[in-house]
């Protein structure tokens, strides 16, 4: 005959012989059972847990970051892991603190805001010059298979064209491209060059225009993109592309000088895939084996 308990966890056993004993009396089940079963959810729960923690931000940047202390200039770096995220390269007509700067998306007009602490990447025409101004940033070693780019853009008026366009492993070719105003052929929010969801997202128009743009590498050979609209206007937007997300190009081109017309981008970040729900139907199912073991040796109390 036994004379001690089983060596489980005795901390969480004994929370479970707390919980349990106050419904012992009142319903009728085997309180062995119960136990055993009680003891793999938290199991199973614990197990999830970790694997959602597991899944951390590989690099993160933002406009906050103290490499950008004295301004967004060519080369500067703020990213959490720069093996992951690469230096900015600025375009020829991309001038630091002229048409390239840190500033507060709230000078867009609205109170709505993609900053962090006040500060946003801009990019403007506010010399009026009509040049094409864009950035350039590189994923190190690429996006890999499980991976997430993300970021935000923030807009108000539709002047010219100006957004984010994403590149493949030439760093050339076009795989994704989300641009406000349609190549300045109106005033619209239009995916271009991707494999299925090309079009317009919705045109409506709002001060307050906020974007998430995500795209998840599932293959070497492509991935899903989705727009995530929010301000004074929300909506969700999905798709496909075709090719492996090596780079980025944020840009804008004869949008004109006002404020309005500006273009923020901040909150960058390569995330890998995220835990789902199948972790915990893993660790339920591999819990399945021990729950039966127990139960037939009478462990309980």
């Amino acid at each position: 005959m036994r004379t001690g308990k089983p060596k489980f966890k005795q901390g969480r056993l004994l929370l479970l012989d707390q919980f349990l004993g106050c419904f012992r009396g009142c319903f009728m089940f085997d309180y062995r059972v119960m136990r055993v079963v009680l003891f793999t959810m938290l199991l199973g729960g614990s197990l999830s847990l970790a694997a959602t923690a597991s899944a951390e931000v590989i690099s993160f940047d933002n406009a906050d970051q103290p490499a950008y202390a004295s301004g967004w200039t060519n080369l500067s770096n703020g990213a959490s892991n720069t093996t992951v995220l690469g230096p900015w390269v600025f375009g020829g007509n991309a001038v630091s603190g002229t048409s390239a700067m840190i500033a507060s998306s709230t000078t867009l007009g609205t109170s709505g805001t993609i900053d962090v602490n006040g500060k946003s990447f801009e990019l403007s025409d506010t010399t009026s010059t009509g040049s094409y101004i864009d950035v350039f940033r590189f994923i190190l070693g690429d996006l890999k298979v499980g991976q997430t780019l993300s970021l935000d853009m923030q807009v108000n008026f539709r002047g010219g064209f100006k957004g984010i366009n994403i590149r493949g492993v030439d760093d050339d070719t076009s795989l994704f491209k989300f641009e406000v105003g349609n190549s300045g052929g109106g005033d619209d929010y239009v995916v271009s060059n991707a494999a299925t969801g090309n079009g317009s997202v919705g045109n409506a128009y709002s001060a307050d225009t906020r974007f998430n743009i995500a795209l998840e590498q599932s293959s070497p050979s492509g991935g899903a993109w989705t727009v995530t609209r929010t301000g004074g206007i929300t909506s969700t937007s999905l798709g496909t592309y075709a090719g492996q997300v090596s780079s980025f190009q944020l840009y804008t081109f004869l949008a004109g000088s006002s404020d309005q017309n500006a273009i923020f981008y901040n909150n960058i970040q390569v995330v890998p895939e995220p835990a789902t729900i199948s972790t915990l139907l893993a660790a339920a199912l591999l819990g399945l084996p021990w729950l039966r073991r127990q139960v037939s040796r009478g462990y309980g109390g």
